[in-house]
């Protein structure tokens, strides 16, 4: 049974070589490339096997070179730092396309690319025949290791270049050949393992080696376990989604030293129906101040991965926010930089105060979800006392620092669900009328720098020439730098995109046109620029403006970048005095802290009862007053009420008694008539 296992082993083993070159359609610097792109380890004398159709094979067949397909397989000759350089061996018709001949020297391509802000030089050296055997120790020793198993089996070197397109007729008397050989061996290693089960003690390790694998066995008995340590090829990685952890591939068996190949030799003659003993721990694991390394693949490797995934679930916020004066074009450059229609209300020159408006917007682009905040200042520098134009835009900010700091100072803190409103770049509008700065611009400019990333850029700049333009900037930021105003400096230690930021640090402030309109050129061309009689100006072209150099700084190379330093930097200092100002010191962590708070919480319940005491005091108090002045109000009333009354009794009395009077009068004049008229 140990012998038919054995034979399985070599069996499934040869199958899957075959199938490798037959599978294997090319493998060329995509395949480093994505190894670079992934991440992962990339050293001298690694293999890169691609199982990719190959992404060349269209172009063939429009360069005339009709073939079904072709091998090409990717040695690493170099790989230090950020540059990698392969050899590929070049086979089948795409040797004809690079016009290869045997011995004839390499042809080689460089290509740069930037992965996660790193440029790499992938260079790519193309060969054919004999030509390839001499390249160097390096890559020449993992093609001949590539081609050792295959030689031994088959005996014929023609093997390895099986074009991609086997006819399955061939395919099929391979396999009927490799039948009867293993059918043949089955026996012959029967024979000779019950002939050598009565010498157990002459073991001898043999080890078999190929470019994707490594076998270590016991020869005869085979007590020792067949182990295959297959490395993850490149194509794996670029099917693999990146929510997914890779596939964990089973550990490699590690070099023993003499010691234990003998302890074990000595065991397995003693015992020979006994395992294999267990596998001793690679002496690098020991901690010795150094970088361990581990004796096959672990699995943590995927957190890159995992982070990526739940970054991308979670989504982004970024918050912008536009200071200037009425009519400099605030809301047609974002919408020119976000390429879509906003429906911000213009703003006219009437409004007393100024007003901030916002609007949020969810966005996306690739897969990628930003939830996009845009804060514009209404009526800014129009009124006649500019002082408070700077203090509403800095409550605002500081405002914002606050919630964020009190959603920290929570028992039970919800972050992730908390809607971070803190503004991460505030584009400052200069005008492009005069001979500098505005004193109200450096006094905003000098209060807004130390609360959020100010990015300066002279709005509408297509008004004045280049010349004009020039000295414009160089008087700016003069002016910037005498006043001691910090701006934001895009960084520049990272190496990736240091060149980069280089650059857009040197065409700060941004001379920028902004258009919501889309021009069609003579050549057919549609572009988004400014009509004008003598003719166009393009915004997205760099020699009429600098809008493309403000939206690779601000949105495609230093997002990550803004959105820290203000977490890290902005925040942390309005935290720190915040903190201070409630008598809480650094380094006070922990209980300590939570301490503080509870008895800064008391503190201030005890003040608000007290406040609220004798607010309540004070209230009854004048309600006390308040009344006694009412009742005293009310007597003088009731008096002259009843003076009042008293008088109109009197005067009734006297009128009653007058009435009565005349009456009588009366009568007695009716009387002396009656007597008169009988007479």
């Amino acid at each position: 049974m140990k012998a038919i296992s054995f034979l399985i082993i070599v069996f499934t083993y040869r199958i899957q070589n075959i199938s490798a070159v037959k599978c294997h359609k090319c493998a060329t610097s995509n395949a480093v490339w994505n190894w670079v792109k992934y991440g992962l380890p990339v050293s001298q004398g690694d293999s890169a096997i691609s199982e990719e159709s190959c992404f060349f094979e269209d172009k063939l067949k429009k360069d005339g070179h009709s073939c079904s397909g072709y091998c090409v397989t990717v040695n690493i000759t170099r790989a230090d730092g950020d540059s990698v350089k392969t050899t590929a061996v070049a086979r089948d018709c795409f040797r004809s396309s690079l016009q290869l001949n045997d011995g004839d020297p390499p042809v080689c391509n460089s290509v740069q690319k930037t992965v996660n802000r790193r440029n790499v030089n992938v260079t790519t050296c193309y060969c054919y025949g004999n030509y390839c055997n001499g390249i160097g120790s390096a890559n020449a020793s993992l093609s001949s290791k590539k081609l050792a198993l295959s030689s031994r089996e088959n005996n014929s070197e023609t093997e390895s270049s099986i074009p991609c397109a086997v006819d399955y007729a061939v395919l099929a008397i391979i396999a009927i050949i490799i039948l009867a050989i293993l059918v043949f061996v089955f026996v012959k290693t029967l024979v000779v393992s019950r002939r050598e089960e009565h010498f157990a003690t002459n073991l001898q390790t043999v080890v078999i080696s190929h470019p994707n694998s490594h076998v270590e066995m016991n020869r005869p008995s085979l007590e020792v376990p067949i182990i295959f340590a297959k490395k993850i090829s490149m194509t794996d990685v670029e099917r693999k989604p990146t929510h997914l952890p890779p596939h964990n591939p089973p550990p490699p068996v590690p070099t023993h030293n003499s010691s234990t190949i003998s302890s074990a030799t000595s065991t397995l003659s003693k015992k020979p129906t006994v395992a294999a003993p267990a596998i001793p721990i690679n002496k690098s694991l020991e901690n010795n101040g150094r970088v361990m390394q581990l004796n096959g693949h672990v699995g943590f490797d995927s957190l890159p991965h995992q982070l990526v995934k739940k970054a991308v679930e979670a989504g982004f916020q970024f918050n912008v926010m536009c200071v200037g004066e009425t009519g400099m074009g605030k809301t047609t450059l974002i919408e020119s930089l976000f390429n879509m229609k906003l429906d911000f209300e213009p703003c006219n020159h009437e409004l007393k105060t100024v007003e901030l408006r916002s609007k949020t917007y969810d966005v996306s682009e690739g897969g990628i979800r930003v939830k996009l905040r845009i804060v514009e200042t209404a009526g800014f520098g129009d009124q006649l006392d500019k002082d408070k134009s700077a203090k509403v835009i800095v409550d605002y900010l500081e405002s914002q620092f606050e919630k964020y700091l009190q959603e920290e100072l929570k028992p039970r803190r919800m972050l992730q669900y908390f809607d971070d409103s803190r503004i991460h770049a505030c584009l400052y509008f200069i005008s492009p009328t005069g001979h500098g700065l505005k004193a109200l611009d450096l006094v905003t400019l000098r209060d807004l720098a130390k609360r959020v990333n100010v990015i300066p850029v002279i709005a509408k700049s297509d008004t004045t020439c280049k010349d004009e333009l020039l000295r414009f900037k160089s008087k700016i930021l003069s002016e910037l730098e005498a006043q001691n105003i910090e701006i934001y400096k895009f960084p520049t230690d990272d190496e990736t995109v240091s060149a980069t930021n280089h650059a857009m640090n040197a065409a700060v402030p941004f001379a920028v046109v902004g258009s919501c309109d889309f021009v069609k050129k003579e050549n057919g061309q549609v572009v988004r620029a400014r009509q004008y009689p003598w003719g166009i100006v393009e915004v997205e072209n760099e020699q009429h403006c600098d809008f493309v150099k403000l939206r690779e700084a601000l949105l495609r190379t230093n997002v990550d970048e803004m959105r820290q330093k203000t977490h890290e930097v902005l925040y942390e200092a309005y935290r720190r005095d915040r903190l201070r100002q409630m008598k809480i010191g650094d380094g006070e962590t922990g209980p300590k802290i939570i301490e503080k708070l509870a008895a800064k919480h008391r503190e201030y319940q005890d003040e608000f009862a007290r406040r609220e005491l004798a607010l309540r005091e004070e209230f009854q108090h004048k309600l006390d007053s308040t009344e006694a002045e009412m009742r005293k109000t009310e007597e003088k009333l009731t008096a002259k009420e009843r003076e009042i009354q008293e008088e109109f009794e009197r005067e009734s009395n006297k009128l009653d008694l007058e009435i009565r009077q005349l009456t009588d009068e009366k009568m007695k004049l009716m009387s002396k008539m009656s007597k008169k008229l009988r007479k």
